[in-house]
């Protein structure tokens, strides 16, 4: 009997143990988190990473894989525009250009002989015609034989053929010729990119090299100060680009600094991407864009800062915080609404975000609850 009173107490306990496990998981089941729907207003932004410099800062850089031959200046001197900073050498490129000088020489020797044969070829041919001629009238007169007028005439077309091979020949060198003085063209303009001469009046901030020094394409070499004031400098992927335009608010703020922001605008985005290796050794393609500010509080040129640009604001509209949007794997965009105490998934649209909110645009209404 004792024994059977132990198990009855046991089996209520067990029971009283699942009631309360079900009551808690029933009361977390209505214990959800909940937002309201909002009107207001919320602002997209390309955030990167940008590096102070003065204004007006020019910098050199190298544009192909060379030595450092010659710096002509040193940092703090000033510097006139077209003056030349500093000298790479390039030495591949060097035996290319000796290459081609030699072999365009060959060329032009090539094409003054073969001129001269044709100028013979068609002296001899113009001979040929002449004794044809005269040959072709004794033999309609019967003065020589047909063997004879044949003969000449063969000596003709033999002369004929040889002014056409020779043309050949020469329009053959001709355009051997073209091509090595544009090949010629080509690395002249690359020997030109080994001066690096200064694009503005100013002082040298920085000199990142120095002679002997292997470069490779895009190793800044020297850094040129042109003007008063600080600007930013921000590297942006290429793909963030298409929302970027010269004028768009800037909002400027310094890691682990609490001074709150600066604000700029963008006053220049470069025409052309440069390839930068990310943190991850991941090329990516990415375009400078300079930031003038209004104000520079206690920033100094070289400081690493966080820039927000501001792309595109929207007033007035239905916001929800950006977590509580869900992509099912149909690629549909819903959200949890919560109506009349039960919870279920309805599809959206949205527009822009800002990171922590996004916009509905359709979907929902102003007011209604909508569940994490």
């Amino acid at each position: 009997m004792e024994r059977g009173r132990r198990n009855k107490i046991i089996i209520a306990a067990a029971a009283v143990v699942l009631i309360l496990v079900v009551w808690a998981f029933a009361s977390r089941g209505d214990d959800v988190e909940t937002e309201t729907v909002q009107a207001g207003d919320i602002t997209r932004t390309v955030e990167d990473v940008g590096y102070v410099r003065a204004r007006g800062e020019s910098v050199l850089y190298a544009t192909q894989a060379a030595t450092v031959a010659r710096i002509d200046f040193e940092v703090g001197q000033e510097v006139k525009a077209g003056e030349v900073v500093a000298v790479l050498e390039n030495l591949e490129l060097k035996a290319q250009v000796t290459d081609i000088e030699s072999n365009l020489i060959q060329a032009e020797a090539s094409s003054r002989s073969t001129a001269y044969r044709l100028q013979m070829a068609e002296l001899a041919l113009n001979n040929a015609r002449d004794n044809l001629e005269r040959v072709k009238v004794l033999y309609e007169s019967g003065a020589v034989s047909l063997t004879d007028y044949e003969k000449v005439l063969l000596e003709a077309e033999s002369a004929r053929a040889a002014v056409e091979e020779q043309e050949a020949q020469l329009e053959a060198v001709s355009a051997r010729i073209q091509g090595l003085k544009e090949t010629r063209s080509h690395l002249a303009s690359r020997e030109n990119e080994l001066v690096l001469k200064s694009s503005v009046d100013g002082v040298i901030l920085s000199l990142p090299v120095k002679v002997g020094q292997v470069v490779t394409p895009g190793t800044p070499v020297a850094v040129v100060g042109g003007g008063t004031g600080l600007e930013v400098k921000a590297d942006i992927l290429g793909e963030d680009l298409t929302h970027i335009a010269v004028g768009q608010k800037v909002l400027v703020t310094v890691p682990g600094v609490d001074q709150g922001h600066l604000v700029g605008e963008v006053s220049q985005i470069y025409p052309q991407a440069e390839e930068k290796h990310s943190a991850l050794g991941i090329v990516q393609r990415r375009v400078p864009v300079i930031i003038t500010l209004e104000e520079t509080g206690s920033l100094k040129p070289g400081y690493e800062v966080d820039v927000a640009i501001q792309t595109l604001t929207r007033k007035g509209v239905l916001l929800v915080p950006r977590e509580m949007v869900r992509t099912t794997p149909e690629g549909t965009q819903t959200v949890k609404l919560v109506d009349r105490g039960k919870i279920k998934e309805v599809p959206v649209k949205t527009g822009i975000t800002d990171g922590t909110y996004i916009e509905i645009t359709e979907g929902l209404t102003a007011g209604a609850e909508v569940a994490y």
